[in-house]
């Protein structure tokens, strides 16, 4: 590939995907706007019809940039943390209990939810919370964890509400936050 591509390729990137990024639902693997890096480079496979290599170019680009925000949300997880008190940390880990509570009870009324089903993504959503982006690879993205959780058809619910978010007419945080 020719050696100009590729800074060309990462000043195209940050242009389209910085917006993205930018907005209030987060970045990351599986957020930016709503929108995984995989959804991210189909996308842009699409538009600039990238080559092979430019596909490749952009994975790179993008794991790479998933790997320093996650870096950086942990050390800022760190630095807050010892700024507060003993009870202010026991009292932050409290209100993330609740939104992940009003997660799942949100998702539970619009997908349909199973008991058993509730308490498994509850238990995800707390493990991804507790544990940094980069030991999440470790145990498969996101999609693939709720796939082993919901049914086909909930899975297919979860997209919808992810498109809508992603088009500005609808609340993606059931699966983005």
């Amino acid at each position: 590939m020719n050696k100009t591509m590729i800074p060309v390729a990462a000043m195209l990137s940050a242009l389209l995907v910085g917006p993205v990024a930018a907005s209030p639902h987060g970045g990351g693997p599986g957020k930016a706007g709503g929108q995984g890096a995989e959804q991210r480079l189909e996308r842009m496979t699409e538009q600039l019809d990238l080559s092979a290599e430019q596909q490749q170019a952009m994975a790179a680009i993008f794991d790479a940039q998933a790997s320093q925000r996650a870096k950086m949300r942990a050390q800022m997880r760190e630095q807050i943390d010892a700024v507060l008190t003993e009870e202010q940390r026991a009292k932050r880990a409290e209100l993330r209990a609740e939104r992940i509570d009003q997660r799942v009870a949100r998702m539970a009324e619009r997908l349909d939810l199973s008991a058993e089903q509730s308490t498994q993504l509850k238990a995800l959503f707390t493990e991804n919370q507790n544990a940094g982006r980069s030991s999440r690879a470790g145990s498969g993205s996101m999609r693939e964890q709720l796939a082993s959780i919901l049914t086909v058809d909930q899975l297919a619910e979860l997209g919808k509400g992810r498109d809508k978010g992603r088009q500005g007419k609808g609340d993606n945080s059931d699966c983005n936050r």
